[in-house]
């Protein structure tokens, strides 16, 4: 049974019927723990999707942005209600994190993460911290005047041991380089490439393990599900650093979809990068469409093939959405996410729940 097609305030009332006690959410905090028995009055109707997909023993989860977790609590309710896992939409990239010069405590500005960290913490969610090292959002600062290359390094250096070790100890996972890799298959020139790109990603992911010896650290990429070459270069790259003993634990797939293009089989994808002895996610999740009924369907279908390779694949430990509602977020005039503006459930949220209990 699906939710009602109705308004914010009649989902609120739903929600309202899936109040939790602390017991049920300290059980998801491991992706193995057995959910909680709906009582008999929902009995007939599914759980949310994080209690769900529990006893898969995976995470489902979504980008959250500050804002709108500040001021709307229907987002903020949802959040909640429907996910187990968390990635800072924008909080922790570096333009917003360190906004500063230097790498002393003055130089960073913690508050939005600290705040979606706590949201989590609050309601048993993991987080996926997001990004490290990345071309685009980076400070005036940084290359004003332009640095020297041991100034490059020692800036990098400190971002990263400066933001892993604020929050050792608090997080699932880092995204320590994000998208690295051109679309042709090329490394991508970046401020950071300037340096060598192989010893800048080998460096960070070594600088970030120093930082936090127990967080996962994930290297997470774009277009792999739908460019054999860029998934091959991908594949080479991590081939590599295992071999050199980079400290690299996983892969995302960030899955950036469309409803007008057709893709293969996400499973292969995940199965052969799996049998690198990673760990693998889908870390982005969304698929646009132009919001007519067909592509809605497809959009739904989509969804459903990402979540049900996933679940297919014993390394797959979450299926995480590049945002919830297409209310917020980079990309709101293409509908790309599984809830309306209204927060009305789309196909693609029945489809989520359908792959998580056939019907």
């Amino acid at each position: 049974m699906t939710w009602p097609r109705a308004v914010a305030g009649a989902i609120l009332t739903r929600m309202k019927r899936f109040a939790w006690t602390a017991a049920a959410l300290a059980s998801l905090a491991a992706p193995c723990a057995a959910a909680p028995a709906p009582s008999a009055a929902d009995a007939p109707r599914p759980p949310p999707l994080r209690l769900a997909i529990a006893p898969f023993g995976k995470w489902i989860g979504t980008a959250a942005a500050y804002q709108p977790l500040q001021s709307d609590p229907n987002y903020a309710g949802l959040l909640a209600e429907q996910f187990s896992m968390l990635t800072p939409e924008n909080a922790m990239k570096f333009s917003v994190v360190h906004p500063r010069p230097g790498a002393d405590a003055g130089s960073f500005d913690f508050a939005q993460g600290d705040a979606l960290v706590e949201f989590a913490r609050a309601h048993g969610m993991k987080v996926r911290g997001h990004a490290l090292v990345w071309h685009d959002q980076i400070p005036d600062w940084v290359t004003h005047p332009f640095p020297s290359d041991a100034q490059l390094v020692s800036t990098l250096q400190g971002h990263v041991a400066g933001v892993v070790g604020h929050y050792r100890g608090k997080l699932y996972s880092w995204d320590v380089v994000n998208e690295a890799v051109d679309s042709d298959g090329t490394m991508r020139a970046t401020l950071w490439s300037s340096l060598g790109p192989e010893y800048v990603i080998a460096s960070a992911f070594r600088w970030a393990r120093a930082a936090d010896p127990n967080v996962k650290l994930f290297y997470n990429d774009y277009g792999a599900e739908s460019s054999p070459t860029k998934a091959d270069a991908i594949y080479e790259l991590l081939q590599t650093m295992k071999a050199s003993g980079v400290p690299v634990d996983g892969v995302g797939f960030q899955m950036h979809l469309s409803a007008d293009k057709t893709y293969g089989d996400f499973s292969v994808l995940l199965k052969r990068f799996a049998g690198l002895g990673l760990e693998v996610q889908i870390t982005e999740f969304d698929v646009n469409t132009d919001g007519s009924p067909a592509q809605l369907q497809v959009q739904a279908s989509l969804y459903a093939r990402g979540l049900k390779a996933c679940l297919a694949e014993p390394k797959c430990t979450a299926f995480v959405t590049w945002g919830f509602t297409d209310k917020y977020g980079p990309r709101v005039g293409q509908a790309p996410l599984m809830l309306d503006a209204s927060y009305r459930p789309k196909p693609a949220y029945d489809a989520l729940e359908q792959a998580l209990f056939p019907r």
